[in-house]
């Protein structure tokens, strides 16, 4: 009979040790992975060690998408091309890596994070800068985190990887729960302010031993200082999906002072919006001075028009969908010319038709 489970880590436990590590609570940026970074690799760590444990044929999801904002000065395009070498070519097709003016996007799982991303940090660069043999404490001294400084902040650092490593290569319950007993104790809940762990609580020098010692073996790399100051990293975010909101639009974009201002009502003018989105189906974008819609509102004043009807009933002339842009520039990438076809294909994705 196999063996149970234990419980999974709380939502509760999970902030308390990504936003309260060892106690010391995290109100303000330590380093450039941002919590819900953590969170969602801990999760899937947690998921994967779950589903491997009980001999499931799939372990889940290993990749979290990113947005990665770059230093002030560096460039977006420098450090994806950084990432996709990292990568390589399919690496980084599956990575889905792109890039606007101002942002990177990519699909990475926690290895490529740690070995590609990580050492392009300030943060990280800044640490090696100051105190050479930083990563060298951290491996070999289980008495770092009472130094203070630089050094707790990689302690902390350390702590949550060697979570997630332990999790990725925890082959029996037993580790699985020496895992969940340490994220228990080494957590506390930041609204109970700064409670740091003494070094004479109980089994506090030997859990920061076992996370170190877990970090030490889990983690090969040893990143050099970044010669290359066009290509630094400032913060490391997840990339949410954006979605539509028309609650109060029309105030939001200040259209109800543009007309009180202007005192038109825009007949004759042709505008471009960049933007979310618009629903050329929306009531309010009826070409009204169309023949075809005057006489449906005038048998029907309720008269609702159908998707084929709006093609020439809308005052919108095209709709652009822009959230295949992400897929064309990572494309583009590898393949300008295809690319270039797919947009051909898929663009405008609806027009409308006068007769």
């Amino acid at each position: 009979m196999a063996e149970r489970l234990p419980a999974r880590l709380t939502e509760e436990a999970l902030r308390g040790l990504v936003l309260g590590t060892f106690g010391h609570a995290r109100w303000t940026q330590d380093s450039p992975i941002v919590p819900d970074v953590w969170i969602s690799f801990i999760k899937i760590a947690e998921t994967r060690a779950r589903a491997r444990l009980q001999n499931l044929k799939s372990l889940g999801q290993q990749d979290v998408d990113l947005i990665i904002t770059p230093w002030t000065g560096s460039s977006a395009g420098k450090i994806a091309q950084i990432i996709r070498a990292g990568l390589g070519t399919e690496g980084s097709r599956v990575a889905k890596v792109a890039t606007s003016s101002t942002r990177v996007v990519a699909k990475l799982d926690f290895e490529s994070l740690m070995r590609i991303v990580i050492p392009l940090t300030t943060w990280w660069q800044e640490l090696l800068r100051d105190d050479p043999r930083i990563l060298e404490i951290a491996n070999q001294r289980s008495d770092a985190l009472f130094d203070g400084g630089q050094r707790l902040e990689l302690v902390r650092f350390a702590a949550l990887v060697a979570v997630i490593l332990s999790l990725e290569n925890a082959t029996t319950v037993q580790q699985l729960r020496n895992v969940y007993n340490i994220a228990n104790r080494i957590g506390r809940n930041p609204a109970d302010g700064h409670r740091p762990i003494s070094s004479t609580a109980p089994n506090a020098t030997r859990d920061i031993r076992s996370l170190m010692g877990w970090f030490s073996q889990g983690t090969t790399w040893n990143p050099k200082p970044l010669s290359d100051l066009d290509a630094r990293i400032w913060l490391i975010n997840i990339n949410r999906p954006a979605s539509q909101a028309m609650f109060d639009a029309r105030k939001t974009v200040k259209a109800d002072a543009a007309q009180r201002v202007f005192d038109t009502d825009g007949k004759g003018i042709i505008f471009a919006v960049i933007d979310n989105g618009i629903d050329l189906r929306h009531s309010g974008f009826l070409d009204k001075d169309d023949s075809r819609v005057i006489e449906k509102l005038a048998a029907d004043a309720g008269y609702e028009f159908s998707n084929g009807e709006f093609e020439w009933a809308s005052r919108v002339r095209a709709t652009y969908d822009f959230s295949l842009l992400r897929d064309l520039l990572a494309e583009a990438a590898y393949d300008e010319n295809g690319a270039r076809q797919n947009l051909i294909a898929r663009n405008p994705s609806a027009k409308k038709n006068r007769s």
